[in-house]
């Protein structure tokens, strides 16, 4: 089955993760598939609901690894990584805005809006009809998905004082 683009081998490496981690009380976060310098990197972000430990990784990578082997979706050499997304993780895929309604967000748009601002910092009120909706200390603010070029969540707001 190998391939080279990257949005299958995302789309195949999903399919076979998803049933292991859920099996495991695991959540599959989210798949990468980089190159990083001259190397690919097959990323694998596993959570749950008090947090991922290195047992839960290895525990995953162990029954996930011969999986991954016979199906063969990459006919090149590349590094596995099973890892947590971290507590400043990106929001990627949908159900991700449904799991962090609440949060402290980041949105980073891809161009400077009306107001010459690029960044913003607001309570995650969540994605609807493809608008990402956070809560701010000036009301509710609303970016079109396809506007930003990330979103993630904020451990300590702090860091971010002097934004754009």
């Amino acid at each position: 089955m190998g391939t080279k683009k990257g949005g299958s081998v995302v789309t195949t490496v999903w399919d076979l993760a998803q049933p292991v981690a859920q099996n495991l009380g695991l959540i599959l976060w989210d798949v990468r598939y980089l190159k990083e310098g001259s190397d690919w990197h097959l990323h694998i972000y596993l959570d749950k609901e008090n947090g991922i430990s290195i047992e839960d990784c290895e525990k995953f990578y162990r029954i996930f690894d011969p999986i991954l082997d016979e199906a063969d979706p990459i006919d090149h050499h590349y590094q596995l990584e099973i890892e947590s997304p971290g507590i400043e993780r990106s929001l990627t895929r949908d159900f991700h805005y449904e799991m962090c309604k609440g949060e402290m967000v980041k949105v980073n748009l891809i161009r400077p809006d009306e107001h010459s601002k690029r960044s913003y910092i607001g309570n995650l009120i969540g994605l609807d009809n493809g608008m990402v909706n956070i809560k701010t200390d000036d009301g509710q603010l609303s970016f079109d998905k396809k506007a930003i070029s990330s979103v993630c969540l904020i451990f300590d707001e702090n860091d971010f004082k002097d934004l754009d």
